[in-house]
């Protein structure tokens, strides 16, 4: 800053709050964490020697921009200030769910459901959640008896993901500060700079729990797949009779519950193809999200997130960015049976409820049958 009067100003109001010193240090708790992160994900790659080290890619401002994003995600699944918007999305998936498929080992939730026809264990029901995230979703279906199988593509994802679900010790065990990067609309530097702790909840005791209080009842499964949804689960080989192929992954299941997943798709043909071809007829749809097309704006050349596979950019729909109208009318050809349709439904994501502003979509839910 050049001029002196803007100088003398910018520091006198930085003193006053101490804001520096403040930021540095949220700056270096993030880095503790995300730094054992990366420690528990280097171990599992078997990459543990400093030579190996060496030879890693610096990180571009694409990777740290997607840490932060990475802090965000941490805010909206594993922490008590981001239960009001799980519960707008993934409680209402939760609910469709467990209204399809109640526990035959609760007499009460049975009858209550108004369940038709034969009712099944719920660890027999098999659950796909593409683009999982951080994996709260998935672990809230095993907590209630399903077998559910998250999938995700993003390695910052998966590997937070994977320290919260296996390497956490406590609820609340760790202090975040998600907004120390995030300038704009800040009320105050106590509220940018305010801590937010994560996981809310543990998930080893949580499963505990359901083992101790419902002996009677099957515990649920958690697993997770790496990889692009389309290549992984509409490459499947046919010739096979397992329940799951080699990588683990599903080779059918009964419902796909897609949360702010299908505008991420680089070919929205392919992805419906997959979610067709992995569901067992009479299977559910579930979704959830708006239509915020991820590669609209991305020219040739300039992803730095490509998914691996033969969804390269010749196989894109880059430039044939869908209508809900449009997808809706589509989603037949595939075989399904749109049963419960809402719309305009207002959520938020990753939003920050202290800020001065934020984006609200108006997000659709439907429960699509496959015939």
């Amino acid at each position: 800053m050049q001029n002196p009067r803007y100088r003398e100003l910018a520091q006198s109001l930085f003193t006053k709050s101490n804001y520096l010193a403040r930021a540095q240090h949220c700056i270096d708790t993030n880095t503790l964490l995300i730094s054992q992160v990366a420690e528990v994900a280097a171990a599992s790659f078997g990459v543990s020697a400093p030579e190996q080290r060496a030879e890693w890619a610096a990180c571009d401002a694409v990777s740290a921009e997607k840490v932060v994003s990475t802090l965000r995600q941490a805010v909206r699944e594993w922490s008590a200030e981001g239960a009001a918007e799980r519960e707008v999305c993934y409680g209402r998936v939760i609910a469709e769910i467990c209204r399809l498929f109640p526990d035959v080992y609760d007499v009460d939730n049975v009858a209550a459901s108004g369940s038709q026809g034969a009712l099944r264990p719920r660890n027999s029901v098999r659950i796909v959640i593409p683009g999982c995230g951080l994996g709260r979703l998935p672990l809230e279906l095993a907590l209630r008896g399903f077998a559910a199988q998250g999938n995700e593509f993003s390695f910052h994802m998966l590997f937070m993901s994977n320290y919260m679900l296996n390497c956490t010790l406590r609820p609340q065990e760790f202090a975040i500060y998600p907004y120390v990067h995030s300038q704009s609309h800040q009320r105050s530097r106590d509220l940018q700079l305010r801590a937010i702790r994560v996981p809310d909840v543990h998930p080893g005791q949580l499963m505990a729990y359901r083992d101790q209080h419902y002996p009677d009842s099957p515990s649920g499964e958690l697993s997770m797949v790496l990889g692009s949804f389309d290549d992984i689960y509409l490459k499947q080989d046919a010739t096979t009779n397992n329940s799951e192929n080699e990588q683990g992954q599903f080779e059918t299941a009964d419902v796909v519950a897609t949360v702010f997943f299908i505008d991420t798709a680089p070919n929205i043909f392919r992805t419906l193809e997959a979610i067709a071809g992995l569901l067992e007829p009479g299977g559910y749809w579930i979704n959830f999200g708006p239509l915020l097309w991820h590669y609209e704006d991305v020219q040739q050349g300039e992803d730095n997130d490509v998914e691996a596979g033969d969804n390269d950019d010749e196989d894109r729909t880059r430039g044939l960015e869908l209508t809900l109208e449009e997808l809706l009318e589509l989603i037949p050809k595939y075989g399904f049976a749109i049963e419960k349709h809402e719309s305009s439904i207002p959520c938020t994501y990753t939003m920050d409820e202290a800020s001065m502003g934020g984006f609200v979509y108006k997000c659709e839910f439907w429960v699509a049958r496959k015939l």
